[in-house]
């Protein structure tokens, strides 16, 4: 059985004291909360029939809401319309897999989206991430909780895809540090191929996203090419991006490859400065598609990794 692991940390910092617009977890759905005297997290917890997050899109695990560090807020609700089956109606530092076995399968057939089930192929040619599917087999859930961490273990046997798939999402004891830890094991009979990134959805004390905020990239030098915005939403200084305007309602900056294609170290800097907080990101694989992506709620840095794991091989003598 082949594993694959990835490890990811979040550093908080913050400056002078904020008022911060604080998000509240939603009640009458399954949640934790977890304190390790210096942060203080709410995360949404998978349910079929009550959970928070119940669309095809996004891993389930994780859906962190509030993340609460020396006064400040570092995520919460960016979206103005909620349904628990809208395909982005997730918050905090969410992931998508891209589907596994979609192209082998035929119309009415299932699918895999990791972290959310087996999905049935309906009749039209490509995948679309923005489209719901009907769900087939929702595989099976297990979440264990203490004060500091909640591991998220989900396990699923359809066709020539089986998987057991564990998230854990962790605050270090002394450190304004949140880790998330991911394990894929392949228990089925055909790789795994697939692509994660996340989406992030940073909202810093609740500041539109407009002046103040920057996104750096200190190991890559960015490029300009094909991006939605420049020179009017933003503008790309090396490896630092800053916004020149608050985006209006329904605006969007999007830049699909700031990397030029390149793989680059995973590491990147969210920061307000009015807030005098932000965020340090790293992980232990290389960003395999660097892109970024605003809305007037919130700021997303998301790198792409790519993740391929075989199956039992087993040796005849």
């Amino acid at each position: 059985m082949t594993t694959n692991k990835i490890t990811a940390s979040v550093l908080l910092f913050a400056g002078a004291l904020f008022a911060a617009n604080t998000a509240m977890a939603q009640e009458g759905v399954p949640q934790a909360t977890l304190d390790n005297g210096l942060v203080k997290l709410t995360t949404y917890l998978p349910d079929g029939e009550n959970g928070y997050y119940r669309g095809t899109r996004f891993d389930w695990s994780g859906v962190i809401p509030s993340v609460e560090y020396d006064g400040h807020q570092y995520h919460g609700q960016w979206f103005e319309q909620y349904s628990p089956t809208t395909h982005d109606a997730v918050m905090g530092p969410v992931e998508e897999f891209d589907p596994v076995g979609y192209n082998e399968s035929a119309p009415g057939q299932p699918f895999i989206k990791l972290g959310v089930g087996a999905l049935t192929k309906p009749e039209e040619g490509a995948y679309g991430r923005f489209k719901p599917y009907t769900t087939a087999i929702p595989g099976k859930w297990k979440v264990k909780k203490t004060g500091t961490r909640v591991v998220y273990t989900h396990t699923l046997n359809e066709g020539p895809y089986g998987y057991k798939y564990r998230k854990t999402v962790r605050l270090t004891k002394g450190k304004p540090e949140l880790v998330l830890i991911h394990t894929l094991k392949n228990t089925g009979t055909q790789p795994i191929r697939t692509r994660v990134y996340n989406h992030n959805f940073f909202v810093i004390d609740g500041h539109p996203t407009g002046p103040g905020y920057e996104v750096t990239f200190p190991s890559v030098q960015l490029s300009p090419e094909g991006n939605k915005g420049l020179g009017t939403v933003v503008n790309i200084d090396g490896s630092k991006i800053e916004y020149l305007r608050t985006l209006d309602a329904g605006e969007q900056g999007y830049f699909p490859d700031l990397a030029s294609g390149d793989e680059v170290p995973y590491e990147f800097r969210v920061e307000h400065a009015a807030a005098g907080s932000g965020v340090k990101v790293t992980t232990d694989r290389p960003i395999s598609l660097l892109v970024l992506w605003s809305k007037p709620a919130t700021v997303c840095p998301e790198p792409y990794m790519e993740i391929i794991v075989a199956p039992v091989t087993t040796v005849l003598s």
